[in-house]
């Protein structure tokens, strides 16, 4: 004990100090809390949208949105499905074709070729979430030589594809 001031003292006196801190900045406090709720509940729509910029910065204009494929629904030759065959029987974008990514990097063109799929065709390709179509995609122009101008994706699912080509 120094000078009649104990522990307890000292302790009591921090908490006064703490709650009247907190009570002089509630406002901020609460503003705070709540834009840190709003920035966690969006986070799935951050990785989302990153993840749509990257693709973007890797393939520029040819990556379509949903939006950029209405503006261009009639210029595509062939829709190109690459996601394996069990998901494209539970459901596709109608007139599309499908051609497995893992068969696009293992047979190349001869597997392209037995659905019609040249390079004298501009081509869609969509998978379920854009990973798959832009390996597909990459190795078609740098291992293929198909011409890049004629090659777009799109990370759009196949549901919501069929609504833009119906």
């Amino acid at each position: 004990m120094e000078g009649g001031v104990t522990f307890q003292t000292r302790v009591d006196q921090y908490n006064e100090s703490l709650i009247q801190l907190l009570w002089n900045h509630k406002i901020k406090l609460v503003l705070f809390t709540g834009l840190t709720m709003i920035g966690y509940a969006n986070i799935p729509y951050l990785k989302d949208t990153k993840r749509r910029m990257q693709e973007k910065a890797t393939h520029g204009n040819q990556h379509l949105s949903k939006e950029d494929v209405q503006e261009r629904v009639d210029i595509f030759d062939v829709i190109l499905d690459v996601r394996s065959a069990d998901e494209y029987k539970q459901g596709h974008v109608q007139k599309s074709v499908h051609v497995d990514y893992k068969d696009i990097l293992e047979k190349g063109k001869d597997a392209l070729k037995s659905e019609d799929v040249d390079k004298t065709k501009t081509i869609l390709v969509y998978c379920k979430s854009g990973r798959r179509a832009s390996i597909a995609v990459n190795h078609m122009i740098d291992e293929l030589h198909y011409n890049p101008q004629n090659i777009y994706l799109t990370h759009e699912p196949h549901d919501v594809l069929n609504e833009v080509f119906e």
